[in-house]
């Protein structure tokens, strides 16, 4: 395993960076208190997560996926689901947030790298249900989608096309999630007719 880390003045845990390679059907548990993660690389394998102690492993995409969550957890599990093939992951973790836009150092001073600006779009209200939809189209020109849960007591889940609540990423009623991410995004409820605003930012 190797690691890297930035140290921003009194942030309680700074941000990091974690690589490890793991065998087929084996997993490696991270301690280390965050609040936000993003998978920087992903190569071979099947990736799969447990935020803390307690839960269902959750099947993660690929490279370039991140979420805020509401409050800071301990450690998490990552777990290799291939068969037989090997797997090699860089994970950034930290309490706070992380946005790299890749700047410019120049002496002492910092220069960022002007663009055309990014784009919010706020999408029509949606309507999870019990069976996993497609709430967000893949787009090579988004970088961020929020995932609103305009319920007040169903748990929502996100994931790929083969959601579930047993392997989605929940969202619980009345909170957020910030994703970076440009794949497409399936929803699905543990209540009929749940209503949910989104968002994308892109360029």
């Amino acid at each position: 395993m190797t690691e890297q880390n930035i140290k921003f003045g009194q942030i309680q845990n700074p941000y990091k960076e974690f690589t490890y390679t793991i065998p087929a059907g084996e997993s490696e548990t991270i301690y280390y208190a965050f609040n936000y993660w993003r998978i920087l690389s992903l190569s071979g394998g099947t990736l799969q997560m447990r935020f803390g102690g307690s839960g269902e492993l959750s099947n993660v995409s690929g490279s370039g996926l991140g979420q805020e969550l509401d409050d800071p957890i301990p450690h998490v599990t990552i777990k290799n689901d291939h068969a037989s093939q090997a797997m090699t992951v860089t994970i950034a973790m930290a309490i706070g947030r992380i946005d790299d836009d890749r700047l410019n150092v120049v002496g002492t001073g910092i220069e960022t790298v002007s663009g055309s600006g990014n784009v919010i779009d706020t999408k029509a209200a949606f309507t999870a249900g019990v069976s996993a939809l497609s709430a967000i189209t893949a787009s090579a020109n988004t970088k961020r989608v929020w995932i609103y849960n305009n319920h007040a007591s169903a748990v929502l889940y996100w994931g790929d096309s083969g959601v579930t609540i047993a392997n989605g990423m929940p969202i619980p009623a009345g909170s957020f999630a910030i994703l970076e991410t440009a794949d497409e995004i399936f929803l699905i409820s543990d209540t009929a007719s749940t209503n949910v605003r989104l968002a994308t930012e892109g360029i």
